[in-house]
């Protein structure tokens, strides 16, 4: 059986670690699949008025160094499925490494976590990794 919630909130978009981040509105729908191991997020947010949406699979008894999440987001990747490795797994978190390529230099890491505190509440953040180790923030999506 699949539950689904709907949820808004808001989603926290950096372009500088240090800037003030840009604000947007952010409507969510949050599925469970296969017995609840998996869940399923489609979210749609927009950035200068420009309408975006997003897709993650997160497998929320994931293993650590087995496939954890698929994300797939309309203004932070052209088309292409980023697949991040477990991190980290909690009974309320799954955190997923992933990369990215950023020619002519070496590829950038991108680090996933979300976060289910309470079961109406859902929280994603994003962090931009540099090929030096440096972790930058990126992304904060708070769901209700």
């Amino acid at each position: 059986m699949k539950d689904t919630i709907k949820m808004t909130g808001h989603k926290r978009l950096w372009f500088e670690a240090d800037a003030e981040p840009l604000i947007s509105d952010v409507e969510a729908v949050l599925t469970t699949e296969a017995g609840g191991a998996f869940a399923t997020l489609r979210y749609a947010w927009s950035n200068e008025g420009s309408p975006h949406t997003g897709i993650m699979l997160i497998h929320r008894q994931a293993r650590v160094g087995a496939p954890a999440i698929s994300w797939a987001d309309s203004f932070h990747q052209s088309g292409a499925l980023m697949a991040l490795t477990c991190e980290d797994v909690t009974s309320t978190s799954v955190t997923g490494l992933g990369a990215y390529a950023a020619p002519p230099g070496p590829d950038w890491g991108w680090r996933i976590e979300v976060a289910w505190p309470e079961s109406d509440h859902l929280v994603v953040t994003m962090a931009n990794i540099w090929p030096s180790g440096q972790v930058d923030r990126a992304v904060a999506i708070e769901l209700r």
